[in-house]
């Protein structure tokens, strides 16, 4: 139901004035409502978090002020609260610049604009200064189709297997192309592809006549799920990678969904070689989106308490012994765990020698501070993963660069009772985006082999 009122946001027209009037109000809305979010609620400088004004466009919430929202430093719960406040906005920006084309006998095909950074600036400029073209009544339309829609079946299952299969082909030729000619992991593969598999499917699953909601999110979702099939079984993703995305892909299939519901209520025509064209804008688009975008460094922390003196828990900490068989689900589904570590040396310059099940990470001492500070970079490291999959040496292009392990640290702090506070640290960053979801998973893999090596040490220690 709340979906179902929310697509009914989408229908009618909106004036040049109001469409104006409505998108700046909004804007300086958020921007408020981000600073007064950070500033009193998490008690943070906002200037720390708004480092341009891309992140506040013309109707606030645009693709790009999200990725530009999404490549703020910060807490990951403070992005994530950006993050909730964002969507809201972003759907009020798609469902006014849905009725201002209605308003212009625009076709929505051109709704594409509204998702490319720099260029959605004219876009917007260009709606707020054209006057309508007349009274358009934005009531519910049967659309009139053309040379594609005449090609496309008109039974419900048929007319479901053909839009799915015309979808899954094209998002496994787009993430084929992305990944692997311009090894790109960004936000029009994660965020636009999604969007657009939900908008395709839906109007190609009916083009010319209304259909059920619960119908067209149904096609919208199994679209998805038929792409992470193709995208399995062509030798392309790991099990995990896929499991990692669906979540965000189904949220923006759905919006995807929506704005299709939208065109089919308020224009009455359907043109097909604007679909095509549609589908050849993304490609194009994807090789400008990282230029000049530098990837964010994240910081991790874990800690224990060892019934232990710093002492011996700093023996333990410098190289410690064989670590049981992981019995942790993530690490069974193929994310690399650390096995021992081995040190040549003592003090700074001395060599770490961190092994992983995929390999090892090799760690120069830039800190000795006993027993209280080992602090090390990262010469070199192992691979984040073994790809879960029926195929042999599957390797996708994000095993190579896009994961980099920047330093790390254990710092241990003795307590009153004798006992010590073991804490490790990692800094890292990865080059996909949008960041702040990948960071989600991140922080979360790289805390389980955190606590796979300090309960570890607390082990050995509390035993010796």
């Amino acid at each position: 139901m709340v979906l179902m009122k929310i697509a009914n946001l989408f229908h009618g027209t909106i004036t040049r004035s109001r469409y104006f009037l409505t998108g700046l109000g909004l804007s300086v809305a958020k921007f408020f409502i981000d600073w007064a979010v950070i500033y009193f609620v998490f008690h943070k400088d906002a200037q720390n978090y708004f480092d341009s004004i891309d992140s506040y466009y013309f109707l606030g919430d645009t693709f790009s002020s999200l990725e530009s929202l999404m490549f703020q430093q910060g807490e990951l719960t403070i992005n994530l609260t950006l993050l909730a406040i964002t969507l809201p906005f972003m759907l009020i920006g798609i469902g006014l610049t849905l009725k201002r084309l209605n308003a212009l006998s625009i076709h929505p095909w051109l709704l594409i604009l509204f998702f490319v950074p720099y260029l959605q600036l004219f876009f917007f400029a260009f709606l707020s200064v054209i006057p309508s073209m007349g009274a358009r009544s934005g009531k519910t339309k049967t659309l009139k189709g053309d040379w594609l829609s005449q090609y496309l079946p008109k039974k419900p299952i048929l007319a479901a297997a053909v839009s799915i299969a015309i979808t899954s082909a094209f998002g496994a030729l787009i993430i084929f192309f992305s990944t692997h000619f311009l090894r790109v992991y960004g936000g029009y593969l994660f965020v636009g592809l999604p969007f657009c598999l939900g908008f395709l499917t839906t109007l190609l699953y009916s083009p010319d006549h209304e259909v059920s909601f619960r119908e067209d999110m149904g096609v919208g979702g199994l679209s998805v799920f038929f792409v992470a099939i193709v995208i399995f079984l062509f030798f392309m993703e790991g099990v995990i990678c896929i499991l990692m995305m669906l979540p965000l892909a189904l949220l923006l299939s759905m919006i995807g969904v929506l704005c299709a519901r939208a065109v089919r209520h308020s224009f009455d025509s359907y043109k097909g070689g604007q679909l095509l064209l549609l589908a050849l804008l993304l490609p194009s688009l994807m090789g400008f989106e990282t230029i000049g975008l530098k990837p964010t460094e994240w910081q991790v922390t874990s800690s224990v308490i060892v019934k232990a003196s710093p002492e011996k828990v700093w023996k333990k900490v410098v190289a410690f012994s064989e670590i049981p068989v992981p019995q942790e689900f993530i690490f069974k589904f193929g994310i690399a765990y650390p096995t021992h570590a081995t040190i040549v040396g003592r003090g700074v310059g001395a060599v770490r020698r961190c092994h992983f099940n995929t390999g090892d990470f090799l760690e120069p001492i830039t800190q000795w501070d006993e027993p209280k500070l080992l602090a090390f970079g990262v010469e070199s490291e192992a691979e984040p993963m073994t790809e879960l999959t029926f195929y042999h040496n599957l390797r996708p292009p994000h095993l190579d660069g896009y994961f980099v392990s920047k330093k790390g640290q254990f710092r241990l702090t003795q307590l009153s009772d004798g006992s010590t506070l073991l804490e490790g640290t990692t800094w890292y960053s990865h080059a996909m985006w949008p960041e702040t979801y990948w960071h989600l998973w991140s922080d979360g893999i790289v805390h389980q082999i955190h606590m796979r090596v300090l309960n570890h040490i607390k082990k050995v220690a509390e035993e010796s």
